[in-house]
């Protein structure tokens, strides 16, 4: 009974997930549209009529870190990554074996990232800073990417890593 009901908040976790993840690949999508809009915009304008738009520059540096955290996020979530098989292909019916000892290294790299990079993005919080620019842009919003990214990415490797737990306990039983 505690295995079923295990089970099913697993399942419901990871339909959240998933929801979010979508919502993370539209984010991302929309932020490199309006990042190619922005510098295409502001090439054109620099070359034919000698005025830039202020703030490009800073603009395409926040939006480029959102782009990539919320772009590896969606991207791990519906397996869309590359995966290296040299190693594994010689070792059949262990993937999830390797599987696991790669989840476990990345929740340790993304969960100090998240970590350490949270009292980044505080500390530009509280001291209010802005890119140095024609325009005032937060600098924090560029620094809450890392946070926020890497604690999806973790999260998304922990549910990873439980379901191929639970492959390696299913194939001993």
């Amino acid at each position: 009974m505690a295995l079923k009901n295990s089970t099913q908040n697993l399942s419901r976790s990871l339909k959240i997930l998933n929801r979010i993840a979508a919502v993370a690949g539209r984010i991302s999508g929309i932020l490199s549209f309006i990042l190619v809009f922005f510098i295409s915009a502001d090439v054109i304008l620099r070359y034919f009529f000698d005025m830039p738009i202020p703030g490009t520059h800073e603009i395409s540096r926040l939006t480029l870190a959102w782009i990539c955290f919320l772009g590896v996020f969606y991207g791990y979530t519906v397996d869309a990554h590359v995966r290296v098989t040299l190693i594994t292909s010689r070792f059949p019916g262990k993937n999830s074996l390797f599987e696991v000892i790669a989840c476990a290294f990345g929740l340790l790299i993304f969960g100090f990232l998240s970590y350490d990079a949270s009292f980044y993005f505080w500390d530009s919080w509280i001291n209010r800073e802005v890119y140095p620019a024609p325009i005032a842009v937060p600098h924090w919003l560029a620094k809450l990417a890392t946070p926020v990214g890497a604690f999806f990415i973790f999260l998304t490797l922990f549910a990873s890593m439980i379901s191929h737990l639970a492959n390696l306990s299913s194939k001993k039983d």
